[in-house]
């Protein structure tokens, strides 16, 4: 399983008024191998995860917000 931290580039407006801040990080966990940061949102797989994950913090899981410009994305690592 894969794991990446997706970090907001810049504040983005919501279409319901709310806003993701910029800096907020979200964990998106890839149960498919082959997926990876450049390729995370081309992927089945990888749109998949992302969309369960944005759906878990109220972002829409359209194209408008599943893009490499609104996010900078960096493998997922645990820090003991």
């Amino acid at each position: 399983m894969s794991q990446f931290v997706l970090t907001a580039r810049n504040t983005i407006p919501l279409g319901n008024g709310g806003l993701v801040e910029q800096g907020r990080q979200i964990i998106v966990s890839v149960n498919a191998s082959g997926t990876t940061k450049d390729n995370i949102f081309q992927t089945v797989a990888g749109k998949n995860a992302v969309a369960l994950a944005f759906g878990q913090q109220g972002i829409p899981a359209t194209s408008n917000f599943m893009s490499t410009a609104k996010w900078e994305i960096k493998p997922f690592m645990i820090k003991f």
